[in-house]
This record gives structure tokens, C-alpha cells and sequence, in this order.
């Protein structure tokens, strides 16, 4: 099974370097890395560089992308999705920082089930150094035990159409699924071939 990191950037350098270590640190490396940034005016774009470096030395495949100009990151996520080629696919936020088995057991599970689509887990907050704040995600989203006993029992869309537990950064999703779901993947454009997003209401 080959798995594909998408992560995305803008004006990361403060936190970044504890995101792409944690990612190298992985009990399961990826094998494809796929790191979007968004015309950052600081030094992400120099850090970038550095780990693709290193990770290409433990025999990562890496793809930078650099936006000529910001274009948010729903759209420069949205393409940087169409560039992945993995199997499964990881969200990756710049300021995160990855257990160092969360690619081997989301993995291990998408490969113990051929219809699971979309996986997600829980997070621990932290602060800006990094400090625990006593509260993990679900606990801050107010998620009930009946809500998870949903998902376990196969009713996730049930539950997803009453309210939304997923955030991007705790996500990885099968390939192709994203390819279903998004023209981008299917058709190859890059985000000066996305539609203009609608005015604001």
C-alpha cells in the first residue's frame, strides 16, 4: 500500500520544523510526500527544501509546490490532494506535530478493511510551545460516547449529516476516494485551473 502525505503551508517557519521531524520520525514513513506552500513570505519555503532533502535520502519520493500567489488553503489544499498518487492519503497541517506510529496504524487499518474510505482519530491540543492543554479534540467538540458508538457501528454518514467530529488534520482517505469525489484528481489541474471560488454573502 503506498501512502501519500499532503501537507500545506503558509508562513509556517515557526512551528514547521517540529511537523516535518515528526514525519520523518515515523515507525511507517510515507512514500510520497506532497508539501504545497502558499507564497509564504517567511523562511518555510527554505525549510521545505531542507526536508525534502533529507527525506529523498531515506528514499521518499517529495514534490514541493510553490504558489505564485496566495490563493487560501482550501484551494491550495484542494490541489495539492490532486497531486497525491498514494493509496492512502494524510492530511498534514504545518503546525502539528504526528505520533510517531500514526502512518502505521491508520495503514494497518485501511489495509485490514478494503471498504474503509475515510479514517480519522482524536488530538491532544497543545499551545504555541507545544504544552498539553488537558484537552483533546473530540472532548473540545463536545463528542458524546453514542456519537463514536455510531461510527463504530457503520453509521458514520448518519452521524456526519447531523454534525461534523472531522477535522482535516486528523485525516487520511482512501485514494480513491478523493479521486471520486474531486475533478482535480481526475482531470490533473493545479490551482490556477480551479474554478474562482463564489463571492462572499
Amino acid at each position: 500500500m503506498r501512502v501519500s502525505v499532503v501537507l500545506c503551508t503558509y508562513n509556517g517557519e515557526r512551528f514547521l520544523d517540529a511537523q516535518l521531524d515528526s514525519l520523518l520520525a515515523q515507525t511507517r514513513l510515507p512514500d510520497e510526500v506532497i508539501a504545497s506552500d502558499d507564497a509564504s513570505s517567511d523562511g518555510t519555503w527554505t525549510r521545505l527544501q531542507a526536508f525534502a532533502e533529507r527525506a529523498r535520502g531515506l528514499g521518499m519520493a517529495v514534490e514541493l509546490h510553490r504558489n505564485q500567489a496566495n490563493v487560501g488553503y482550501v484551494r491550495n489544499f484542494e490541489a495539492a490532494l490532486g497531486r497525491a498518487s498514494g493509496d492512502v492519503v494524510f492530511l498534514c497541517d504545518q503546525d502539528d506535530v504526528w505520533n510517531p506510529a500514526k502512518i502505521e496504524r491508520m495503514a494497518a487499518r485501511f489495509a485490514d478493511d478494503p471498504g474503509l474510505g475515510l479514517l480519522h482519530t482524536d488530538a491532544r491540543l497543545v499551545d504555541a510551545e507545544g504544552r498539553h492543554t488537558g484537552v483533546d479534540l473530540l472532548r473540545a467538540l463536545e463528542v458524546t460516547p453514542g456519537d463514536l458508538a455510531m461510527e463504530h457501528a457503520g453509521r458514520a454518514f448518519d452521524l456526519l449529516m447531523r454534525r461534523n467530529l472531522v477535522t482535516g488534520a486528523t485525516v487520511a482517505i482512501r485514494g480513491n476516494c478523493w479521486a471520486a469525489c474531486c475533478p482535480c484528481r481526475r482531470d490533473g489541474c493545479t490551482t490556477s485551473g480551479l474554478p474562482s471560488p463564489p463571492p462572499p454573502r
